[in-house]
């Protein structure tokens, strides 16, 4: 099965008691992302570029504070 091929690393910001959890994966060149909840199912796939990208998006968002991690965590 495809989710038994990478080794992915589950978010320091998953399972903050919202049920969230996501996992990462390098993955020739670039990255998998997948839901925890489901290792087997959908996985989202992105280039190196893609993925350096969306985080620089992200990181410009403003997030709902409910969401954003602590820094003394």
């Amino acid at each position: 099965m495809e989710g038994d091929l990478y080794r992915f690393k589950k978010s320091t910001y998953s399972d903050n008691g919202s049920g969230g959890c996501v996992g990462v994966a390098l993955a020739g060149g670039g990255v998998r992302i997948r839901d925890e909840k489901d290792p087997l199912g959908d996985q989202l796939v992105f280039g190196a570029s893609a993925w350096g990208e969306l985080l620089a998006q992200l990181k410009t968002m403003p997030w709902p504070t409910s969401i954003v991690r602590k820094s003394n965590q």
